[in-house]
């Protein structure tokens, strides 16, 4: 867990590792509220059913963190951030390929698993009920595009390394990859009216295609799925002024409503 400073925190970003890298964003830009940062690494915590890691007591520590988000203590904004392809039974993003010079290209499909979906809906659903119920403000975040290569790769640029275009992600590629998750979040705001649902791809495409997303010069990935310090800086400059915790104004952000 994180926490941008001492003293009872404002809101909240809870999730796996995904939610621990837009913590650092979000301290970084909103200098006037406390944020704390609850994250269960290589857990699916939100998989109602799945098999966790037994070692690392996912299903105990997402049960600790649900009793924390939805007790009178806890913040009254609470941001929910996941690696969101966890339904999907292709695997496309370099890390979860396992690939270590970043040279494997895969096509993007959509291939979702139903009964996983129905399982990750059905977490989030109870998860995010208990937390409104309890009088929490609710945002959800889809995730981020899943890059083919290592970031570092599409950086530390050789004849040896990734066209430029391995760097990108097509608008095609990101809404086939994507239906699945968004799938679950049209569901969740039908089920959960109050609940706000923002879009991380225009906050980090600004609505151009293809969409770089690692260069010789930038990058806004650590890896193949995580967001740098830059690319959660970017993020959460579109996101904070839509939950009211900033004046900037935000360039392009979409909502599922």
């Amino acid at each position: 867990n994180h926490q941008s400073r001492p003293g009872r925190p404002d809101a909240v970003v809870y999730g796996d590792s995904h939610a621990a890298y837009l913590f650092h964003g979000l301290a970084s830009v909103d200098k006037t509220h406390n944020w704390l940062g609850i994250a269960s690494i290589d857990c699916s915590i939100f998989l109602a059913g799945g098999k966790q890691s037994k070692e690392k007591d996912c299903d105990g520590n997402a049960r600790r963190a649900l009793d924390y988000l939805s007790s009178k203590d806890s913040p009254d904004t609470v941001l929910l951030a996941h690696y969101g392809y966890s339904a999907e039974n292709v695997i496309y993003g370099a890390d979860r390929l396992g690939a270590r010079a970043g040279l494997v290209q895969v096509e993007a499909v959509s291939s979702t698993d139903r009964i996983k979906q129905r399982s990750l809906e059905q977490g989030l659903k109870t998860a995010i009920g208990r937390m409104q119920a309890a009088g929490k403000r609710v945002v959800y975040l889809i995730d981020v595009p899943e890059m083919p290569v290592f970031a570092r790769d599409c950086v530390q640029r050789t004849s040896l390394l990734p066209a430029k275009s391995l760097c990108s992600v097509t608008l095609e590629a990101v809404e086939l990859r994507q239906r699945g998750i968004r799938s679950v979040a049209e569901n969740l705001k039908k089920a959960l009216p109050d609940l706000i649902v923002m879009d991380t791809v225009p906050a980090l495409c600004n609505g151009t295609f293809p969409c770089e997303l690692a260069s010789s010069s930038f990058s806004f990935y650590e890896d193949s799925q995580h967001l740098s310090v830059r690319g959660a800086t970017k993020v959460a400059r579109e996101l904070l002024p839509k939950i009211g915790f900033t004046h900037a104004a935000p360039n392009s952000v979409a909502w599922v409503q």
